[in-house]
């Protein structure tokens, strides 16, 4: 009887052992058949690359008067173009000025042509403006020149846009820039701003934004310059960035 008991209880084991097995591997055929019909993760949508704006010229896209808060416009035109600025401007420089009595570590706008490393799409130049004292004829022009040739071989393929040198409070269109800007805009495949000559800044409404050294934008000064700016970028064909 001992015997019998003990086959019976072994027996009883074995199926309940073997139930516990047909229910596991039930479970993970289950699992199995749900995890292959379950639809593929999407991949994720890869990143677009970014559209840089680099900004060449002076004090004015540099920012430094602008009472040291908000945005310059540079920034500010960039954001509302969708781009990526980067900015390349020291006080008091020009395409002749070295703008050493600003800063001992400054030097002429052609000098900082290998600073920037990246790939703009687009190359504002916004210089110039400290370049009066030079002659235009026989030294501006010929730098500007030869600055623009070496801008259009580092980036072929990036858009220039020339800004025409100006003042918050200018009165009397820069000819002399403006004439030789269209020149080399139809040469080089670029375009031109000419603030003054295109009626948007006008001495008896910019002149107001105006830092205290009354000459640089202040921070009202630097979001008329970025809205116009942009305004312009598009009357002029270019397509903000997504």
């Amino acid at each position: 009887m001992v015997n019998i008991g003990l086959a019976l209880l072994a027996l009883a084991t074995g199926l309940a052992v073997f139930y516990a097995m047909s229910q596991d591997n039930s479970g993970r055929q289950e699992a199995l058949a749900a995890r292959a019909e379950a639809p593929a993760p999407s991949p994720s949508p890869a990143k677009k690359p970014r559209t840089v704006a680099l900004w060449i010229g002076d004090s004015y896209p540099e920012n430094s008067n602008a009472g040291g808060h908000g945005y310059a416009y540079p920034r500010l035109a960039s954001i509302k173009m969708g781009w990526t600025e980067g900015v390349d401007a020291q006080g008091g420089t020009g395409f002749i000025n070295d703008g050493k009595t600003n800063s001992p570590s400054n030097v002429p706008v052609p000098e900082r042509l290998d600073r920037f490393t990246g790939n703009p799409r687009y190359v504002i130049v916004d210089a110039g403006r400290n370049d009066a004292k030079a002659d235009f004829a026989t030294e501006t022009a010929p730098a500007v020149r030869s600055y623009l040739d070496a801008l259009k071989a580092k980036w072929p393929e990036a858009k220039l846009i020339l800004v025409v040198p100006y003042f918050m409070t200018s009165e009397k269109p820069n000819t002399a820039f403006a004439e030789l800007y269209a020149e080399e805009a139809v040469r080089l495949g670029g375009v031109v701003i000419d603030p003054l000559v295109e009626g948007w800044l006008r001495k008896d409404v910019s002149g107001m934004m105006v830092a205290n050294d009354k000459v640089h934008p202040n921070q009202d000064g630097q979001r008329y310059i970025a809205e116009h700016l942009a305004e312009r970028f598009k009357a002029l064909g270019i397509t903000p960035a997504a």
